[in-house]
């Protein structure tokens, strides 16, 4: 942590997990803003790991701070597997630990609601895998544009949300703490060789656009640099929300992945926001859900290989019934 004034707060490393060929580099930076009275954000960057967050605590309610806080400390207290799915599940079942916490301080408090929202990013040997909850954010630049690969979880029937827009202080429909059915949405990205993440919360995408993130992206400085440079755009504009962010930029000489797993992750993507959504709509349940996630993330070499040609794993009373009709749908989509 740097001793100078909390604008240039920073991390900066680079390390190499054991299960990566790719090597990284990351920076991240959580500011309280010119308007709001303290930090409800909180980040987490565990390059060790290959695991980053950032959480924003709900602005208006009471204990924001607490929450963001604890989904951080949470995940941060996490040991990675050897397997990334079984990495996925623990992710899950900390922040569901988090939520039933946070509804228990709330009933404590005599409060409404203490919540917070959530984008994580987990790096594998050839995969990223994406999660969100709520509001904050995950863009990704490569091949010389960016892109929003989380959609917000916005209230009032809106469409969640169109990706990359900006739709200013919208109710959530979704948050950490909000209630007992915490549903976590995913996507799949190749690890590919060059691409530059980016986590932030909404005081980010509140007041640069997508034009102007994707400038910042293009850069090819250390991520430091270019959060920096973010950070001082985010107060120029008046910094009305607290501000975060992390960034992940991939080696641009690391291997490059057969060209198809591009496609494929975009269809696995495609997938799993279908089962995400009957997921959230409570058409199966988390143990069914996380079965067919299983199915589908496994399937590796579906791009040489039919994934039809694997044999489904049927769950204790699924009998082949509602669930194992939704896992076939799904496969004949990648």
């Amino acid at each position: 942590m740097s001793a100078r004034d909390p604008l240039f707060f920073c991390f900066d490393n680079r390390v190499a997990l054991p299960s990566m060929q790719s090597r990284f580099t990351t920076a991240g930076r959580s500011e309280t803003g010119l308007v709001r009275r303290r930090n409800e954000d909180a980040i987490l960057l565990r390059d060790d790991l290959g695991l980053w967050a950032v959480a924003d605590g709900l602005g208006g309610h009471d204990a924001g701070d607490v929450a963001s806080r604890w989904v951080v400390e949470r995940l941060a207290a996490l040991a990675r597997p050897r397997d990334p799915l079984d990495f996925l599940d623990a992710i899950e079942d900390a922040l569901l630990a988090v939520n039933e916490d946070l509804r228990q301080l709330a009933r404590e408090r005599g409060l409404g609601l203490i919540g917070s929202t959530v984008v994580l990013l987990v790096a594998s040997a050839e995969r990223l895998y994406c999660g969100w909850v709520g509001d904050s954010r995950a863009y990704i630049y490569e091949h010389g544009a960016i892109r929003a690969i989380t959609q917000d979880h916005v209230a009032w029937g809106l469409p969640e949300a169109t990706p990359g827009a900006r739709m200013q202080n919208l109710p959530l429909s979704r948050a950490i703490g909000a209630s007992g059915a915490l549903c976590v949405d995913w996507v799949v990205l190749p690890l590919a060789a060059g691409s530059r993440l980016l986590l932030c919360s909404d005081g980010v995408n509140k007041e640069l656009d997508d034009a102007e993130l994707q400038a910042l992206l293009a850069e090819t400085d250390p991520p430091a640099e270019v959060i920096d440079r973010l950070m001082a755009r985010v107060f120029a504009r008046g910094a009305r929300d607290n501000a975060s962010a992390v960034m992940v930029a991939f080696d641009p000489a690391q291997p490059v992945l057969p060209s198809g797993d591009a496609a494929h992750c975009l269809q696995i993507s495609d997938s799993m926001r279908a089962l995400d959504a009957a997921h959230h709509r409570g058409d199966c349940s988390r143990e069914e859900y996380r079965l067919a996630r299983r199915q589908l993330l496994s399937s590796q070499a579906a791009v040489t290989a039919p994934v039809e040609e694997a044999a489904p794993q049927t769950p204790p009373g699924a009998g082949g019934g509602a669930l194992q009709t939704m896992i076939d749908w799904l496969k004949q989509r990648i």
